[in-house]
């Protein structure tokens, strides 16, 4: 693939909501768009393999409170340190800084994403890279925000080094083979939150000041490994949940100064398989395990718990 550098001139600093959009749709596929700073004012689509780069700080994509303000409709897209601002806020249109829609070998990194509903939202995407992210959702209450991260249908991604603060949920729904990786979250609702989910790995994320830390739900075959989890908040404020979850690794985690540390339900579910819950340091919780309803061929073993 042939690609084509570009590099946008302060002409384009304007505000003018089709300037951007008309460069996107001239360039040739695989080209890389370099923007020098300004502010960028109108939502953008793309169709085509292309790389937007900020050639430096304070580059802006401005969505003017309107829709979702970066649409990505094509495989072999970048993009890379940006700022994206300004999405609408209607959640049944799921508004919000980037939607990416049936791709696959697409890389999201070192953007801030402000004052915009939902985050980065992957719908049925493969085989990409959502990295080094700063991600706030809208000022409104918790549960009127839009969720910082969403992979829905979506497996095999690199998810690392994010930061959610001030969202609500970072979801992984129907999604299958990702790697959740040092991650932060704080003042979020769910810090993370799985359904349907298989064969993934979440290692060495960060979450403090949440309702709850990681929750499973009618998941199997993941591993949750060196993640704390810290001061989840409220009178049920959950350390890691385990609902209906089969053939799970739980291990050498930290729990602390949680209402509940472990929190298993109905867990493992399928017959004949086991959930293994070692080497784990809960610390400080008001109740360290909370078994809900029939839990059963759990194998715990070597886990700190004091406080």
């Amino acid at each position: 693939m042939i690609r084509l550098l570009i590099v946008f001139l302060s002409l384009l600093n304007i505000a003018n909501a089709n300037a951007l959009q008309d460069a996107i749709d001239k360039a040739p596929s695989g080209s890389i768009l370099k923007l020098p700073a300004g502010v960028y004012k109108g939502s953008i689509v793309i169709k085509k393999p292309l790389s937007i780069i900020g050639k430096e700080a304070g580059v802006v994509i401005d969505g003017e409170n309107h829709g979702t303000v970066i649409q990505i409709k094509s495989s072999f897209v970048t993009l890379k340190n940006l700022t994206i601002i300004n999405s609408g806020d209607r959640h049944e249109g799921l508004d919000g800084a980037i939607k990416v829609f049936k791709a696959s070998q697409c890389e999201i990194s070192h953007c801030s994403i402000k004052n915009t509903l939902f985050g980065i939202d992957l719908q049925m995407v493969k085989n990409s890279i959502i990295s080094d992210n700063n991600i706030t959702s809208k000022d409104f209450e918790l549960g009127l925000r839009g969720d910082g991260l969403r992979l829905w249908y979506s497996n095999d991604n690199i998810v690392k080094n994010n930061r959610l603060i001030k969202s609500r949920d970072m979801v992984v729904w129907y999604s299958h083979g990702n790697l959740i990786e040092g991650n932060y979250g704080e003042n979020n609702r769910y810090s993370l939150h799985f359904m349907y989910a298989g064969k993934n790995i979440v290692k060495n994320n960060i979450y403090k000041h949440n309702s709850v830390g990681i929750f499973f739900m009618y998941s199997q075959d993941t591993i949750a490994t060196g993640n704390v989890i810290q001061s989840s908040i409220g009178a049920t404020g959950m350390g890691i949940g385990l609902k209906d979850v089969s053939n799970f690794t739980i291990k050498d985690n930290t729990i602390i100064y949680c209402a509940q540390g472990l929190y298993i339900d109905r867990s493992p579910f399928e017959p004949d398989t086991h959930d293994w819950i070692e080497n784990n340091k809960i610390l400080y919780n008001a109740e360290a395990m909370h078994f809900h309803s029939l839990s059963e061929n759990n194998i715990i073993k070597n886990n700190i718990i004091q406080g």
